[in-house]
């Protein structure tokens, strides 16, 4: 039921953004139900921060972001909240 729902995580290529890259009507008003029943919610992608962060503004997205394929979680401000690096010689 969707009132126990606390958080929603969208992915974006091929979930949120259709083929295309356009966001769907769909799409904004699933987005915008989250927010109208106080349900947080985030965009996760592969993408880097940059190609990600006017997804998250057009859909009114406050973050967080899950970006680099998991590899970062960052706010639309651009504070890294955690971040997963690799050693090089790995």
């Amino acid at each position: 039921m969707l009132k126990d729902v606390e958080a929603v995580i969208f992915d974006l290529d091929g979930t949120l953004l259709p083929k295309g890259g356009a966001i769907s009507e769909a799409s904004r008003a699933a987005v915008s139900e989250c927010g109208r029943r106080g349900i947080s919610f985030a965009l996760a992608s592969g993408r880097w921060f940059p190609t990600t962060l006017p997804i998250a503004e057009a859909v009114g997205c406050q973050g967080p972001l899950i970006v680099s394929g998991g590899g970062c979680v960052i706010t639309i401000d651009g504070e890294i909240l955690k971040e997963f690096t690799m050693d090089p010689a790995d």
